[in-house]
């Protein structure tokens, strides 16, 4: 959320996902491996760990107009 106040105005749409628990890429995230190691911990959107609410509330307030969810399977 701090690239979000940092940079208002600059995001119009933000892509939003949620895990279970909260995970971290093993590295930079810069390789498929490293992605695929954490679909085991996405969740449904508003299930997890993360705080969509203040996400979205954040978002809003620093310009975004557009929310898209990702469901992973």
């Amino acid at each position: 959320m701090q690239y979000l106040q940092d940079y208002a105005g600059r995001y119009r749409l933000l892509h939003l996902k949620d895990m279970k628990p909260k995970t971290r890429f093993a590295g930079d995230g810069s390789t498929a491996q490293e992605w695929m190691a954490l679909f085991p911990y996405m969740t449904n959107v508003g299930d997890g760990e993360l705080d969509i609410a203040a996400i979205i509330k954040a978002g809003s307030k620093a310009g975004v107009k557009h929310f898209l969810v990702e469901q992973d399977l």
